[in-house]
């Protein structure tokens, strides 16, 4: 028997190359298939973001579409044969204080079918603009016609913000200027 060397590796297994470790390809692959991964999880969250943006913007539209509501609500409803408003008492109306001026509805009022007052707000970089519409036409048809429409004691307002209507309601005047059906 022929003694052996203790650096002679006879004994040891040799590694077979075919079925050791990776290939070219199967790397190329497997690369390929974390680039594509990785591409759309950036898509996936570049959408997130958008839509986050988008949502927080649009609840800030709501909040001040309802502040304006509540600004309306809480003015005097006015008579028949008020001035229109002047652009010193909508300034004084849609400002950011609670102060909202002189300002009545009936001074809001505009004829049917016309766009109504319009301004635009800037509230944390989110410019919106704004739409404000009072009229006597109760169902948005453009003519005072129907049933309770073109009454001096009823008024509708609707709110717009970016051309999509906010909030849509009607308001009486005060119980002693309200005529019966």
């Amino acid at each position: 028997m022929k003694a052996r060397h203790p650096h002679d590796h006879a004994d040891i297994p040799q590694r077979n190359d075919e079925l050791a470790g990776f290939s070219l390809v199967e790397l190329m692959l497997s690369l390929s298939l974390v680039v594509v991964t990785l591409i759309l999880l950036q898509s996936t969250l570049f959408s997130a973001i958008k839509n986050r943006v988008a949502t927080a913007e649009q609840d800030q539209r709501n909040a001040m579409a309802y502040d304006l509501i509540q600004r309306l609500t809480a003015i005097p409803f006015g008579k028949q044969g008020d001035p229109a408003a002047t652009g010193a008492q909508l300034s004084e109306l849609f400002d950011d204080d609670q102060d909202l001026g002189t300002v009545n509805l009936k001074n809001l009022q505009t004829a049917p079918a016309t766009p109504g007052h319009s301004f635009t707000t800037n509230l944390d970089g989110v410019t919106t603009a704004w739409r404000i519409s009072v009229t006597s036409d109760l169902d948005g048809d453009g003519l005072t016609t129907s049933f309770r429409e073109g009454r001096p004691d009823l008024l509708q307002i609707e709110i717009y913000a970016q051309g999509r209507l906010m909030f849509r309601t009607a308001r009486a005047a005060e119980y002693t200027n309200t005529r019966k059906d």
